[in-house]
């Protein structure tokens, strides 16, 4: 194998500074990165002016095509944004708002809707928010206008440290206000009347498919797994579905992607042939506009959602470069649909889908050649299992350092559940195929097919989910912070250009990193081996305590009672004190008046125990001598009690000098021990912001 030279593949030379001015942009929110772009890029410009010799100058004249690529990104990202002014006199804007469907959701309560604000001072910018609508009897579909009163607000940030923080993910989706809506806050709602609009009549699509689906396939899971792999629909699909298809691994065969559009590829393959450089120029041109129609046909109606339109383009710049006689190089193809793709919106890099979309096949494309090399096999049989375990590995190289960033677990059994799943997906999306084409021919046999479909789907379900309980199926708990996830991902990254470039250079460096981030990840260890951290959360009319002590967690709650927003949080806070996951009961008594006592006891040279006190009672009456007999260090006031009785409570504290905390202020409540740096002694402290 020849190593590849970086005159070869000029959209990765371009996309790169691209990508990393869009991301410092993001990161510092001001005008820095796009002065300091501009003044290197003048500052090589003059650089190249003066120096006479050609090699220096060539080197010049490609810093300057960096820095204007640096530049170009931060300049677009800057002008996706709206001012902070437009924003706050919307949250203060109080009069009739008309806002547009993007995208909208079906969720347990109703709808979460993406609109496009339409007001007189917004007519030529982009603004947008999230509405969730109380009302499931609406019809909404793109294009279709909303009417209500104002009242829009901004994302509020948490004070927990621990928390999701809605308002950062949504502004870097470029929603930037949020309002909720139920039928009597809800002025009109009026369906598109306009001409043809391709976003809105792929949804009209889609209903009329689900509802096809729905007639032959019974069975609520199958039919949710069989739309969610064919149009790209995942309203209906079960937590425990779901949750069996992450732990396994498989997660990604349920949302459609460049894996979806490269099977219905290999079906056209199948059906018209290959086009080879050698056919004649009509029958390249016959076979690539028949192909090219089936791949967008299918990305219209799965919804044209952004993975698959990336992957469709990346098809439609391969077939265009076979049809002219140019060699198409993947890394080419890949690096110039990304950068066509953030120049149309900027905003796609903080997306999942585009993120894992393009990691994945940049893996498929760097890492999947070499390891298929590595054993030779005979039969079709073998090729097929060994090439599906390959591209299983080969697409998570370079998503692992996300997958635990994100979701804070490791799939060990992907290989496994991929010989299930990739199989699964060809049979279900072909099945999904015939079943529309027999429903306008013979829906007699249609209803046959569904059957066989729905009993298939559901052993493709039950052998799923039989993998996720395995023992040791999956890493949970795993954390993460952002310095040693950029670490690890650099070594990676330096992996693959070694495998590129042949050079042992990158091995060196690789071997370094990997150095680095195992010292950091010790380091991180043995610093929290001997911390202290106490967490409580409101649940229902109870609270929830979690106390960790040199990384054992101990708890008086189970987390699959907790409610999903919730869970995040726990795992959160657990992850980032490295707790073990084997977990012990922490007694958390409750006196007559509904306080519960939870003493902390010390640890180390530490002997003195901590007493916490949570108010739990909704009537709360307790005397002032009961509160001082508790001799509680910290004093919670639980998120259940009126307005007077808090008051009364923290009146009370702030008298005696005792520390409290109101759950209902910030939603939960963080102590960690520090050591104070006067007296040298450890002290409990308040970390909630």
């Amino acid at each position: 194998m020849t190593s590849t030279h970086w005159h070869e593949i000029p959209f990765v030379r371009i996309c790169v500074p691209f990508i990393a001015g869009i991301l410092t942009q993001q990161v510092m929110e001001n005008s820095m990165p796009l002065i300091a772009g501009l003044s290197f890029t003048i500052f090589l410009t003059l650089l190249n002016l003066i120096n006479k010799t050609s090699v220096r100058r060539q080197q010049f004249r490609t810093g300057i095509l960096l820095a204007l690529m640096f530049t170009l990104g931060t300049f677009i990202r800057k002008s996706a944004e709206p001012s902070p002014e437009e924003i706050r006199q919307l949250a203060s804007f109080d009069g009739i708002v008309s806002g547009v469907v993007r995208t909208t959701e079906k969720t347990d309560y109703g709808f979460k809707t993406n609109l496009t604000i339409i007001t007189p001072s917004t007519h030529d910018r982009d603004i947008r928010v999230m509405a969730y609508i109380r009302d499931r009897s609406m019809n909404l579909l793109p294009c279709d206008t909303l009417v209500f009163q104002g009242g829009l607000r901004q994302f509020s940030s948490p004070a927990n440290p621990y928390a999701f923080n809605a308002g950062k993910y949504y502004r870097r989706q470029g929603i930037h206000l949020r309002r909720y809506l139920d039928s009597t806050e809800m002025i009109a709602s009026h369906p598109y009347l306009g001409g043809f609009h391709l976003l809105r009549k792929s949804a009209e699509i889609r209903e009329e498919v689900k509802a096809i689906y729905k007639t032959y396939v019974h069975n609520d899971q199958s039919s949710a797994v069989l739309l969610a792999m064919t149009i790209g629909v995942v309203d209906g699909l079960d937590d425990s579905i779901y949750d069996a298809y992450a732990k396994s691994g498989a997660i990604h065969v349920l949302s459609i992607s460049g894996l979806h559009v490269g099977i219905v590829s290999v079906l056209l393959f199948l059906l018209i042939g290959r086009v080879r450089s050698s056919d004649s120029m009509y029958k390249k041109v016959l076979r690539a506009t028949v192909l090219l129609t089936g791949i967008w046909a299918f990305v219209f109606i799965a919804g044209l959602s952004p993975s698959i339109t990336r992957a469709a383009l990346m098809s439609s710049i391969y077939l265009t470069g076979t049809i002219i006689g140019r060699h198409v190089k993947g890394l080419n193809v890949l690096a110039f649909t990304a950068f066509v793709c953030l120049c149309i919106n900027p905003l796609q890099i903080n997306s999942l889908s585009f993120q894992f979309s393009y990691l994945a096949l940049c893996g498929l494309l760097i890492f999947f050649n070499p390891m298929y090399r590595l054993i030779v096999t005979r039969s079709w049989l073998s090729k097929f299992l060994w090439g599906t375990i390959v591209m299983s590995v080969a697409a998570q190289m370079l998503l692992l350092p996300l997958l635990i960033h994100y979701f804070n677990q490791i799939s060990l059994i992907s290989v496994l559940s991929s010989l299930v799943a990739i199989p699964a997906s060809y049979g279900i999306l072909i099945g999904g195929i015939l079943l529309l084409l027999l429903h306008f021919t013979f829906p007699v046999v249609a209803d046959f097919v569904g059957h066989v479909i729905d009993i298939g789907i559901s052993i493709v379900n039950n052998s799923i989910i039989i993998m996720s309980e395995l023992p040791m199926s999956y890493l949970s708990d795993v954390y993460l912070p952002p310095i040693e996830v950029a670490i690890l991902s650099g070594t990676i990254i330096l992996i693959a250009l070694r495998i590129l470039t042949h050079r042992k250079q990158c091995t060196y460096a690789a071997m370094f990193g990997f150095a680095i981030f195992g010292l950091m990840h010790a380091q991180a260890l043995m610093r929290t081996s001997s911390s202290e951290m106490l967490a409580i959360y409101p649940h229902e009319d109870k609270v929830a305590i979690d106390y960790i002590s040199e990384r054992h967690c101990f708890t008086t709650f189970s987390i699959d009672s907790m409610p999903t927003y919730r869970k995040k949080e726990v795992a959160s806070f657990r992850n980032t004190s490295r707790a073990r996951k084997s977990q012990l009961s922490l007694s958390s008594p409750v006196t007559p008046n509904n306080v519960h006592v939870l003493d902390l006891p010390g640890q180390g040279s530490d002997s003195r125990c901590y007493r916490v006190a949570v108010i739990t009672d909704s009537e709360f009456a307790l005397l002032n001598s009961d509160l001082l007999a508790l001799q509680a260090d910290w004093i919670i006031l639980s998120s259940g009690l009126s307005f007077v009785m808090r008051r009364a409570a923290e009146d009370f504290c702030v008298q005696h000098r005792l520390q409290f905390h109101d759950l209902r202020e910030h939603g939960s409540f963080y102590l960690t021990k520090h050591k104070n740096n006067y007296s040298n002694e450890t002290q409990w402290q308040n970390i909630s912001g």
